[in-house]
């Protein structure tokens, strides 16, 4: 990476460092918006339960699932015996990221007499932390795939990075929301398409190890990724009979691959037997797709609850971006336009369509890894044009922030409408409410 992304890198992780910090310098354990509390305490537990308490819920602080918002409980759920166990519905891929953090900061506390509970606030600053390095490198290796892979100025790209950090809600679940999935998701499906696009060699059999540890994590972060792995692994790749013969020319390094990714899979596999008796489950009980047939795909994309361009209208510039590319006959145009529906379409059939508290739908965050290159060519083809147009299209880029900043500052973790178009609620959020840390 050249010397001026380097130093614009440095610039974001100070900027997004201190935010972070900032936002939750007043948040104690037990509180709604802190780093660990209901869906992520979920992904969470793991680790105390695996370095202090051994899985045994009566080694736990007392009442400490009802405490920091129940994302885990202690309840009976193994047939094979009447122990209570420690239940989480969501899988151990963040648990597994965080653990080196985890540890980190279970030391420091065990050195300086801080309560070592794992609960305690160094835990949970350990989170901001977390999720800042893993932000701060999966923006590392998207800026360095564009930059090799693109002829785009660096100057470009540094603007239509920054447009793109302060004009969508990856702010949000960067410095605010932090703890949540989407983040450690975003940093291994940037560091998979830097590695598949740019240094993956066929002949060398330790890539197809890295790419599978990638995928596997990716798996055990949010198993619902493997419905769009046939879209990343066709990424920058012209036809889809590229593919057939990359895999049926080296199919003993595929199979070693799938063999990574299958061993990958076994600590999930070894938590569902302790907790329910058996090795493949499905832990998420009664939630399914009840929208299948009737899929609230405008809601999704245009519900003032949650959606994603309502909230995060700077995107209006990524799907005309991904236009562009089609139009423009680019590489992966019709991969991105297929993306966007897939996740649409996905979460519009979930039976929280909006998955639950969240900001700007947060579904899509993730691929922001790949979203954000249709942006930043749409910014470069703006420049371009006669200096009306430009006028025009800046001039609504910077409403756009202004909406999104306005409204990640306001929002307080959930929506409070009475419905998904609750107009009165989005315009008090937007023009009414002040700030909330």
């Amino acid at each position: 990476m050249s010397r001026k992304l380097t130093i614009y890198l440095a610039i974001v992780a100070v900027f997004l460092l201190f935010l972070s910090l900032n936002i939750h310098s007043n948040k104690q354990p037990a509180n709604y918006r802190c780093e660990i509390h209901a869906d992520k305490a979920g992904y969470y537990v793991y680790l105390p339960a695996l370095f202090l308490y051994d899985f045994n819920p009566n080694k736990f602080p007392k009442n400490i699932e009802n405490t920091i918002g129940e994302g885990f409980a202690f309840i009976k759920k193994n047939p094979e015996n009447d122990q209570t166990v420690i239940f989480t519905k969501y899988p151990c891929g963040v648990a597994i990221m965080d653990a080196p953090f985890f540890l980190a900061t279970h030391f420091f506390c065990t050195i300086s007499n801080i309560e070592a509970n794992g609960f305690s606030i160094p835990y949970h600053r350990m989170r901001d932390i977390a999720t800042w390095c893993y932000t701060i490198a999966g923006l590392f290796f998207v800026l360095l795939t564009i930059s090799r892979k693109t002829k785009l100025t660096e100057n470009i790209i540094i603007l239509g990075a920054t447009l793109f950090i302060l004009g969508t809600n990856f702010l949000y679940y960067s410095v605010k929301d932090v703890g949540l999935s989407h983040n450690y998701s975003f940093f291994l499906i940037a560091l998979f398409v830097y590695l598949y696009t740019i240094r993956f060699n066929l002949q060398k059999n330790y890539h197809y190890v890295v790419l599978a540890i990638i995928i596997g994590l990716l798996l055990l972060i949010r198993p619902i990724n493997a419905l769009f792995l046939c879209l990343i692994g066709l990424w920058d790749l012209n036809n889809p009979n590229d593919l057939k013969d990359r895999i049926l020319s080296h199919w003993k390094q595929w199979l070693l691959f799938v063999f990574v990714v299958a061993i990958m899979m076994l600590p999930q596999l070894a938590y569902y037997k302790y907790a329910f008796g058996s090795y493949f489950n499905y832990s998420y009980g009664n939630e399914t797709f009840k929208y299948l047939r009737n899929p609230q795909l405008l809601k999704v994309f245009f519900g003032l609850q949650n959606g994603w361009i309502t909230n995060n209208p700077i995107h209006i510039f990524t799907i005309i971006g991904i236009l562009l590319f089609i139009r423009d006959g680019i590489t992966n145009g019709w991969k991105l336009l297929t993306l966007v529906l897939a996740i649409g379409l996905l979460y519009s059939a979930w039976w929280s369509w909006g998955l639950g508290c969240g900001f700007g739908h947060r579904g899509f965050v993730e691929f922001y890894a790949l979203l954000i290159l249709p942006f930043i060519y749409c910014i470069n083809v703006v420049l371009s044009q006669p200096r009306y147009i430009k006028f025009v299209a800046l001039s609504l880029l910077t409403i756009c922030i202004g909406i999104n900043l306005k409204l990640t500052f306001a929002y307080d973790n959930c929506w409070y409408g009475s419905s998904a178009w609750d107009i009165a609620e989005w315009r008090k959020l937007l023009f009414d409410t002040g700030f909330v840390k």
